[in-house]
Formats: structure tokens, sequence, C-alpha cells
């Protein structure tokens, strides 16, 4: 009777031992993700999920929650002006990355500027129609970036706004013309100290969409 009692606390022990090994474990990959944060790190890393941190206390906070940390993918500074891409097509890529759109029904796509058109920009110029909509047109960008400068003009006239956002469709900045028309050429762009905006929107006012082209990009 003795030996069945003495078999019993030495299970319940071993058991109580394997939960606290468990403990130790799980403390000390947090520790390990607190350590990456620390020190100006957090601004080098996010989550795997895209997750992006304001400072040091959300990092660690993340990583002990569960989540994984991973480097931030390299920013790539660069440029379009949509010149390859030809007039009526649709295009659903472009340099920075790919195209959400959407683009309206029947209406849409590059815009190449011809001898005649009402337009400050100069002929043979490509842009990038959204269509006959007020509706936000979105491009989003293969690695994040710091700043988005791009130029733009309403099909007729009316209102333009840019806004860019991170990867967790937070708005990081915005740019906004309230009066514009296509004989005008805007220049308009949105900026962060880190390289957060995953994505921008552009969208109008005006029901005959905005044109856009000349997208520059930047990395901090």
């Amino acid at each position: 009777m003795r030996k069945y009692i003495w078999l019993v606390v030495a299970a319940a022990l071993a058991v109580s031992l394997s939960v606290g090994v468990a403990t130790a474990t799980a403390g000390g990959g947090n520790s390990a993700n607190a350590k990456l944060c620390q020190k100006g790190g957090w601004m080098n890393l996010q989550g795997s999920d895209g997750t992006q941190f304001a400072n040091q206390d959300e990092c660690v906070s993340y990583g002990a929650h569960g989540g994984t940390i991973v480097p931030k993918p390299t920013c790539t500074a660069g440029s379009d002006n949509f010149f390859d891409d030809a007039h009526g097509s649709f295009p659903t890529t472009w340099l920075g990355g790919t195209i959400e759109g959407p683009y309206a029904s029947g209406s849409g796509g590059i815009f190449v500027i011809a001898p005649g058109n009402p337009s400050a920009w100069p002929v043979g110029t490509h842009l990038l129609w959204n269509g006959r909509s007020t509706a936000p047109f979105r491009l989003t960008f293969t690695d994040a970036v710091s700043s988005v400068e791009l130029e733009a003009a309403p099909n007729l006239a009316g209102s333009l706004t840019l806004k860019g956002y991170d990867a967790a469709n937070a708005i990081v900045d915005t740019d906004t013309v309230a009066s514009a028309h296509l004989t005008h050429i805007e220049t308009m762009s949105v900026s962060s100290s880190t390289n957060n905006i995953k994505y921008f929107t552009m969208e109008t006012s005006d029901t005959g969409g905005v044109l856009f082209t000349n997208i520059v990009w930047a990395c901090a």
C-alpha cells in the first residue's frame, strides 16, 4: 500500500517539473524577443504578419504574446511613369509592386496624352486612370517605403486625396487638394519617419475619376 502511494507522489512530481520546464522555456523566448527590440532594434523589426511597431514596448509586447518577430524587408527607392504600359491597357502590376485598383467598369486603365487633349501634361505622357469613379484606387508596394510623391489631376475638376497606409491598414499620412482641375498638375506626397507605407490610394470627388503618374518613392 505504501509503495503505491509513493508511486503516485513521484508521478505528481514529474508532472510538476515538466510544467516548470515548459514555463521557463517560454520565458526564455520572451527574453530573447525583448533583447531584439531594445536599443532601437525595434525600428528594423516587424511581426511576421506585417505588423509594424511604433516603439520598443509594442515590439516587446508583440513577442511576449506569441508573435514572431522578423527583420523588416529591404526598402528600395524607385519611380514609375507607366511608359512601358500601352494606351488602353489595364495593368495589375507596376515597378513598385501590384495594382489592386479597382478600375471602374467600362473605363480606366492607361491613358496617353495626345495632341489636343486639354491637359497640363506634355503630349505622350502615360497616366494611370481609375476610370469614371470617385472610389479610392489602390497601389501596393512589394516592400514598404517611407514616402510617396506623384503628379495627379481630376478628369475634369474636383478634390484630390492621397493616403498612405501601413500593413495593418492604418493611415500613415494624407495629402488633400480641395479644388483641382485637369489643366493644372498637382504634386502630392505622403511620408513617414520609418519604412512603413505599404500601400497608397488616390481618389477624387470628380465622377470622371482621377489620373496620375510620375510616382516616386523613397526609403528612410
